[in-house]
């Protein structure tokens, strides 16, 4: 018994040992913060490539890319706004997954976390979907909008960017000041290439109160603000397509303004026929292979903004570049002829100076000058738009007026039993004519024979 009880002695005196071992202090090993990255495309083998493509606060939500009718998100409360990171992502997975499951952002700003929802570019970035619910087949890509509403804040101010990737948090800060300062700028003269999809040259940029044809010829289309205390910004592009088929001339890049990081702008393309006669709505015309063609961006935007400075971004090939708005922006003034005074265009933008004097705008267009109209004209607006430029008397012709799958106006005039022409007016305001022969709408003062 003894021995037993020092055997049990001993052996309590070892657990005791053992238990002082066990409890004394252990280096707890911190885990590493994993940095999330802002600047550059980041693999991930077997997961998912990622690319911060576009950081922005804004009051509204568009694509990049928008189609003539398109979907606007707006903040609900008028002191917050949509914090905006668009991320170009490649599925690395060997199965379809979901935006969501190959990325999960949220933003912390001023101690207060914020949850986004997401947005998925569709159609050319022509239009935005849900991107909770949308797959991206294994290797194939999207632009997703990881999107959340928060409460205005100073672009100085810090923000927090954390990401959850395959069930590990990443995070890194920036500021929207910071994020400007970094982000690619291109000035006049350069050129982006995009292999086997275009090259675009930005060849000037500056403000009128009118854009027309430098050589027009007898019937010329020009376009004018809708609000006299507005111009236009206008950016000249020289456009080449390396495609080995025809490129859509609206649909290869976009443009916007934004003033003081607040005042925020878009616009249309128009094209420029190759000999300078007229311009072209883009939404109907093309560019061959291997050819060459100017597009002009307008922005309308208010003259009492001329002299802020501002960040023009451009949405090329699903990546954004900018360039910088401010007073070293020339302003084109138009001549009686409608024609644009090209003698101070510059080919290099530190050259730029902004004259003393405004542009200023004409009353009253030209009897052979085809008018632009817009798409909430009333009937009479309609009707005498194509009185004007298609000399219709519409006291002896009869009209039915509806609408397409598009929401375009589509105008079918007769005169009689006998059916004259079918017009419609285009997302940019342009009057077009079905063309029998064409089987397209051509903007109206090109069709000879519009009888259908």
């Amino acid at each position: 018994m003894k021995w037993k009880a020092c055997l049990l002695a001993s052996t309590l005196l070892l657990a005791s040992c053992s238990n002082d071992a066990v409890q004394e202090p252990q280096v707890i090993e911190e885990k590493e913060t994993l940095a999330f990255n802002l600047g550059n495309s980041e693999k991930m083998d077997g997961i998912l490539e990622y690319d911060v493509i576009n950081i922005a606060a804004t009051e509204q939500i568009s694509p990049p890319n928008p189609a003539s009718i398109t979907t606007v998100m707006e903040v609900e409360n008028s002191d917050s706004r949509f914090l905006d990171v668009t991320v170009h992502m490649k599925n690395l997975y060997s199965a379809e997954k979901t935006s969501g499951e190959l990325m999960k952002l949220s933003y912390e700003i001023g101690g207060q976390e914020y949850q986004t929802f997401q947005k998925k570019e569709v159609d050319n970035a022509s239009m935005l979907k849900d991107g909770e619910f949308s797959s991206l087949e294994p290797l194939t890509s999207a632009v997703i909008h990881y999107i959340a509403e928060v409460p205005k804040f100073d672009s100085k101010e810090t923000i927090e960017i954390i990401a959850e990737i395959d069930g590990k948090s990443y995070t890194s800060t920036t500021s929207l000041e910071e994020n400007n300062a970094n982000k690619e700028f291109i000035s006049i003269g350069e050129t982006i290439e995009m292999e086997q999809y275009a090259n675009l040259t930005l060849e000037n940029m500056y403000y009128t109160d009118k854009v027309a044809s430098p050589n027009p010829g007898t019937f010329s289309s020009y376009y004018e603000p809708e609000n006299q205390s507005n111009t236009f910004l206008v950016l000249e592009m020289k456009v080449k397509n390396l495609k080995a088929t025809e490129l859509q001339a609206d649909s290869i890049f976009a443009s916007k303004v934004i003033y003081d990081q607040y005042y925020e702008f878009d616009g249309f393309p128009t094209l420029l026929a190759a000999d300078g006669s007229d311009l072209h709505p883009a939404s109907i015309m093309t560019i061959p292979s291997l050819n060459e063609n100017t597009l002009l961006y307008l922005l309308e935007v208010p003259k009492e903004l001329k002299e802020t400075k501002g960040i023009v971004s451009v949405w090329f090939a699903d990546h954004y570049y900018h360039i910088a708005a401010d007073d070293r922006i020339s302003t084109k003034q138009a001549n009686s002829n409608n024609t644009l005074d090209s003698s101070d265009k510059t080919t290099n933008k530190e050259n730029v100076s902004a004259p003393d004097t405004e542009v200023s705008q004409s009353d009253v267009a030209q009897s052979d000058t085809i008018r632009k109209g817009s798409t909430d004209m009333t009937e009479q607006e309609t009707l005498d738009l194509i009185s004007h430029n298609e000399g219709i008397d519409f006291s002896t012709h009869s009209y039915e007026m509806s609408f397409d799958e598009k929401n375009y106006l589509i105008i079918e005039v007769g005169q009689g039993e006998m059916a004259v022409a079918t017009y419609k007016i285009d997302g940019d305001g342009v009057l077009l004519q079905f063309d029998p022969a064409a089987g397209v709408y051509l903007p109206a003062e090109q069709v000879i024979n519009g009888g259908s």
